[in-house]
């Protein structure tokens, strides 16, 4: 993903790898990366995930990456079933999971989208392995609920109605 503020590129290395990984976005130079928790990534570490108790120190199969508008960088580690939250200088903020007892090696964490307000009030994001939207409050990461298919539960009416709407024709911005 380009960020424009700091003309940088911001590559989701997780095939393989177990980092996030900035570049600049006009010479193509390394600029810095982080793991899991904003340290050191360990790539010879196991992939092991944990359903519980303390997440896994390492990113397990890093694949989403989307920054608010409060440039607040929001990491979909899949495999662990987490998002991971930091600044754009890759300090950890806070965590959430995302259906952690899933047994799919798909993972549920695939991909991360803003609702469409000015302060992005809730976070989508798709959860294949379970073949729904899991719907977060983007302060707390507090999971709200979820839609699956065109259905919309009743906690949707509280959300705004331009959110609303987006979640019933299934658009992720």
């Amino acid at each position: 993903m380009v960020y424009p503020k700091t003309n940088e590129v911001f590559v989701a290395d997780g095939y393989g790898y177990r980092r996030v990984i900035v570049f600049d976005a006009d010479t193509g130079a390394y600029k810095r990366h982080w793991g899991a928790y904003g340290n050191k990534p360990d790539d010879s570490a196991p992939r092991t995930r944990s359903f519980d108790g303390p997440g896994s120190p390492q990113f397990n199969t890093v694949h989403g990456i989307r920054i608010s508008n409060d440039n607040l960088m929001y990491v979909g580690d899949r495999i662990n079933h987490r998002i991971q939250v930091f600044t754009i200088a890759g300090k950890f903020v806070m965590e959430s999971y995302i259906e952690r007892k899933t047994s799919s090696a798909e993972g549920t964490a695939f991909d991360i989208a803003f609702s469409p307000d000015k302060q992005q009030r809730l976070l989508y994001v798709p959860d294949g392995s379970n073949k729904k939207v899991q719907i977060l409050d983007r302060a707390s990461l507090e999971v709200l609920g979820f839609s699956a298919g065109t259905e919309v539960t009743a906690w949707a009416s509280s959300i705004t109605s331009t959110a609303s709407r987006a979640i019933r024709k299934g658009i992720f911005i």
